[in-house]
This record gives structure tokens, C-alpha cells and sequence, in this order.
């Protein structure tokens, strides 16, 4: 009976760990700086920096214009050759 709870607390655990995960990466996209960053700058301007600034969370949202370009056709990307990290000759 105690190994069956203790199994379901480290599944918890461990569900909890990969949601905050995923918030690190998501703050990361959004801000473009790393948790200890974000956290430095909090420290240093609480009221300025934080999670209801629009200055920071809306510099990287997607612009009209982008969207505006969607019709167009890119170019095609450059052919990169991976031989010297694939290829049978790889050291």
C-alpha cells in the first residue's frame, strides 16, 4: 500500500516537472532570455518587469505585415550538404 502511493506521488512529480519545463521554454520563446534573465530583471524593477508588462510580451508577437507576406512564394533553401557529419568516411 505505501509503494502504490509513493509510485503516484513520483508520477505527479514527474508530471509536474515536464509542465514547468514547458513553461521555461515557452517563456523563452515569448521573451527571448532565459529564466535566470528574466528572474534578474524582475529583481532589479519589480513593478516594470513582470508578467502584466506589455512591453516585453508583445515584442515578439507576429505583426500584420507578416501575415500580409504570406501569400507570397519564398525561395527555395540552400541544398546543405551533411556528408561530412553523415556519411560513411564520418571520423
Amino acid at each position: 500500500d505505501t509503494f502504490a502511493e509513493l509510485k503516484a506521488k513520483e508520477i505527479k512529480n514527474g508530471r509536474l516537472a515536464m509542465f514547468s519545463m514547458l513553461g521555461y521554454y515557452v517563456q523563452g520563446l515569448v521573451t527571448g532570455q532565459g529564466p535566470v534573465e528574466n528572474w534578474a530583471s524582475h529583481i532589479a524593477d519589480p513593478f516594470a518587469v513582470n508578467g502584466l508588462t506589455l512591453e516585453i510580451a508583445t515584442q515578439y508577437t507576429p505583426s500584420v505585415a507578416m501575415f500580409a507576406a504570406a501569400g507570397k512564394k519564398k525561395a527555395a533553401a540552400p541544398k546543405v550538404d551533411l556528408s561530412d557529419w553523415y556519411g560513411p568516411d564520418r571520423n
